[in-house]
């Protein structure tokens, strides 16, 4: 057991220390993150114009993609697509952390029982009494 805790321990620092990086720093500042602005509004080409709304300024449904300050509308069916793979993927994502955690817990539980068992075992081997007939005489 002081085995296992020691290289536990040397393993965690090592990782420690990697983590810590090589000590140099980057003087130059985070770059400000890239927008765009909707200077024009466009759509698929398929005929349908209403994606964009009456005024001009914007989508009538959802924003796909900026190019140029040109912004490209999409269509209540895509747009709802995309939301539905979007929740799908959140859903299959929670559900492998939760199947994650449960089998977690049952390795532990696993390995609890056979530690609890061996101990057990350990204890009844060393019982010196074990397999001595004694008998008394009146």
């Amino acid at each position: 057991m002081k085995i296992f805790i020691s290289l536990f321990l040397l393993l965690t620092l090592f990782i420690s220390s990697y983590a810590q990086g090589t000590g140099t720093v980057n003087t130059n500042p985070t770059p400000q993150p890239t927008s765009c602005v909707c200077n024009s509004y466009d759509w698929p080409y398929d005929g349908n114009s209403s994606l964009v709304n009456p005024s001009g300024t914007g989508c009538t449904y959802c924003q796909g993609s900026c190019y140029a300050n040109e912004c490209t509308c999409q269509d209540k069916a895509y747009c709802d697509a995309l939301s539905s793979i979007a929740k799908g993927i959140a859903t299959v994502v929670i559900v492998m952390i939760v199947i994650g955690v449960i089998c977690c817990l049952l390795c532990g539980g696993g390995i609890i029982w056979c530690i609890v068992g061996g101990a057990v075992c350990c204890a009844a081997a060393s019982n010196p009494k074990r397999g001595v007939q004694t008998t008394t005489t009146v």
